[in-house]
């Protein structure tokens, strides 16, 4: 490698590096001023925060990474130390090996410290990647044109929106880990010769699988890959291509194998970790094993090892077809619960953009990698194996990124290649005419890779020029008065129904129901139990349903009895929930704009002076976003109590009607309402959720409730304890 080149790969980190920090989201726990130095911030991205959780979960237990989470939706995996957790350990056990010796023995210095480590490893992650990909592309250039290629490669890469939606500084998901194993994966792969390259593979596809289970399918790429190079190999070189099969499986199985034997699920399962994958593995490796037996030279014992061979790849394929089919079964259109998640959408079609979409995630250059396909398939074919498995590699990852946004990442690898490797044969004829054009070359070739990436070039220079490394967003502002909310949920003093700090088991009522989006923000900062969390159908389509047919119900009855179902103890509204209401309106079915009819008329909106009665929750925590109306800028935490029973006598068929002030937080003042209708015996009965002249949590009640019948007024008191007793009060 010259040094040009090695001065190309810098520039590359470089770029990468200040692109992917210029536009981080990364949100400040305090609003900050442009060019004031905050240091505590926090992520708002879902999955990040739960592998946040997990790794500071491993920092506590002495790096044992939990198979099984005790706060995890639904309730009915309390008996077995929680639900289990999807994502297999890898991940998880890498972060925890780079960061146990930096991170803080107490709190709240080792959540922020984890918080702030996991929201930061995937930007350098994405450089890791860029720098890889470059290299790749400077190896399989031609004869003095390897910087070149690295310059187009890495910059095209580097801009890339697609790889930096998932490794901005701020975004903490294990999907930049997964695409530069790929990216590694890729390049080992490409000699195909040899135990020690095998060995190198194997340990890479065990990484993979082992950090997230639908990373088989880059252990189906390579076996395509070794397949065809088994009907390319000549008589001499079938030995090596064996010996590099057998040892990429067998040692991807052995470092596969800790995790499968920790796996929480079912011993033959394909969406999930199992010892299908480990099986699988094993007798892709004996796929070799006849191209190790038969060595001699005759061509006849050459086909039959072929013929062998291919055989039982193609035995073996339609399983690990099926198995990356139901892989991805649980993001395809046809689940409910998927189907309408952003990184779910096609890149073309569906609710995105179309073309806009398209061009955003993968650069103006995506059609002209499609150009390149065939030439690159044809040259692999017949003179450089090593271009193979990018060439094999790219359309599988360019369908799966044309059906889910969240592929985009994973089809950037050989798509940049192949666009580098297009590239540079086109230009290798200028470039070679002498060094001044050697020069103008690279430096257009930059220029048309940056210009490719129109967006995120112009987001950051839009970024550098705000002169602050924080932005604010309203995703942003709404999260920072939810976790408020939620640090006063989890230090809540007089909370009698904590979580159980034992491995198995967990308090009655403990858990928190918010909409489902929510659950790993409530899991980390709340520290509390949820009933629906991001984890989705993974843990069983009734934990996601669960709170939309809660705010769905008609009846103070059947929304009381899904809480105690659900062993919720807490209710969540916030300022989205009317954006959240439409995304899973085709899950649950009939719901209406104004939401009419239905317990979420009590709770939503947050900001309205008067609502109708609820004798089931009171609310106990609220934050309200500066500037914006409390109607669509607050959070409320509900409390489910048992509510006082107060009884009026009355004429049969006379209406109670009662009113209880409230006041907090800030300007949000409101009255609960309560309405009830005497029996032919005589007796109303009204539940009501507050205790009189008191304050619970941020909320006050003012004064005494205030109660007519007809003509006649008057109060009453109710003292907390009744509340939380549902002790019967008689008024007269």
């Amino acid at each position: 490698m010259t040094g040009r080149t090695l001065a190309a790969l810098l520039f590359v980190a470089l770029l990468s590096a200040g692109v992917r920090v210029a536009n981080g989201l990364r949100i400040p726990l305090v609003p900050a001023a442009p060019g004031e130095r905050v240091t505590d911030w926090f992520s708002t991205d879902p999955d990040s925060l739960y592998h946040m959780r997990r790794l500071r979960r491993a920092l506590d237990d002495g790096g044992a990474v939990a198979a099984r989470d005790p706060l995890l939706a639904p309730a009915q995996y309390a008996d077995v130390g929680g639900a289990p957790i999807p994502w297999p350990p890898y991940y998880t056990r890498v972060l925890h090996a780079v960061s146990v010796a930096f991170a803080p023995d107490g709190e709240p210095g080792r959540s922020r410290f984890v918080e702030r480590f996991v929201a930061s490893a995937p930007a350098l992650l994405g450089v890791m990647t860029t720098i890889l990909i470059a290299l790749a592309a400077a190896r399989c250039a031609p004869r003095g044109h390897a910087t070149l290629a690295a310059l187009g490669a890495g910059t095209y890469h580097a801009l890339l929106f697609g790889s930096l939606r998932y490794t901005y500084l701020g975004m903490g998901d294990h999907h930049a880990w997964i695409t530069l194993l790929s990216a590694a994966l890729f390049c080992v792969v490409g000699g195909t010769r040899g135990a020690v390259r095998g060995a190198l593979a194997g340990a890479l596809c065990g990484l993979m699988v082992g950090s997230w289970v639908a990373a088989v399918m880059y252990v189906v790429i390579v076996q395509l890959v070794l397949g065809v190079r088994i009907l390319m190999c000549a008589v001499g070189e079938r030995v090596e291509l064996a010996r590099f099969g057998v040892a990429l499986h067998a040692v991807a199985a052995a470092v596969l194998s800790p995790a499968v034997l920790a796996s929480p699920f079912g011993a033959y399962e394909v969406v999930n970790l199992s010892w299908f994958h480990v099986a699988h593995l094993v007798l892709g490796g004996l796929v070799f094993v006849p191209l190790l037996v038969m060595t001699g030279p005759v061509e006849r014992a050459r086909r039959a090892a072929c013929a062998l061979a291919l055989a039982a790849a193609a035995l073996l394929l339609v399983p690990a077809w099926a198995g990356i089919r139901e892989s991805f079964a649980w993001a395809s259109a046809t689940n409910d619960f998927m189907s309408f998640i952003n990184e779910s959408q096609p890149l073309l079609g569906g609710t995105t953009q179309g073309w806009r979409t398209f061009f955003l995630y993968l650069g103006l250059g995506a059609p002209f990698a499609l150009v390149a396909w065939g030439p690159a398939l044809l040259h692999a074919l017949r003179r450089d194996p090593r271009v193979l498995v990018w060439a094999v590699s790219f359309p599988l990852l360019f369908a799966l990124a044309i059906s889910q946004k969240r592929f985009a990442d994973a089809a950037g690898v050989p798509l940049v290649f192949l666009l580098a490797w297009g590239a540079v044969r086109v230009l290798a004829p200028l470039a070679a005419r002498g060094r001044t054009w050697a020069v103008g070359v690279a430096a257009g070739a930059c220029v048309l890779a940056a210009g490719a990436n129109p967006d995120p070039l112009r987001t950051s220079r839009a970024r550098v020029a705000l002169d602050t490394a924080f932005v604010e967003t309203n995703v942003g502002r709404g999260q920072r008065v939810l976790r408020a909310s939620l640090a006063k949920l989890r230090e809540d003093p007089e909370d009698r129904r904590r979580p159980d700090p034992r491995p198995r088991g967990r308090a009655a009522g403990a858990a928190v129901l918010a909409q489902w989006d929510l659950g790993h923000v409530i899991e980390w900062v709340a520290e509390r139990p949820t009933v629906a969390s991001n984890f989705g159908s993974y843990l069983g389509d009734e934990s996601y349903r669960t709170p939309w047919r809660f705010f769905l119900a008609e009846t103070e009855s059947g929304a009381e009895e899904l809480l105690v179902e659900a062993s919720a103890g807490w209710v969540i509204v916030t300022a989205d929930f009317a954006r959240n209401a439409a995304t899973m309106s085709h899950v649950v079915g009939g719901v209406e704009d104004d939401l009419r009819g239905t317990i979420a008329t009590e709770l939503v909106p947050l900001g309205t002076r008067r609502r109708g009665s609820l004798g089931f929750l009171r609310r106990v925590y609220g934050e309200l976003i500066p500037g914006r109306p409390a109607s669509r800028g607050a959070s409320a935490v509900y409390e489910h109590v048992a509510g006082a029973r107060l009884e009026w006598s009355a004429a049969p068929g006379a209406v109670v009607r009662a009113e209880l002030e409230l006041r907090g937080p800030g300007p949000l003042i409101q009255v609960w309402t309560g309405r009830a209708e005497a029996d032919e015996a005589g007796r109303a009965r009204l539940r009501v959720p507050y205790a009189t002249n008191s304050k619970r949590g941020d909320v006050e009640t003012v004064g005494s409730l205030r109660w007519s019948i007809g003509r006649e007024r008057g109060t009453a008191e109710i003292p907390e304890d009744a509340v939380r007793r549902g002790a019967t009060i008689s008024v007269e």
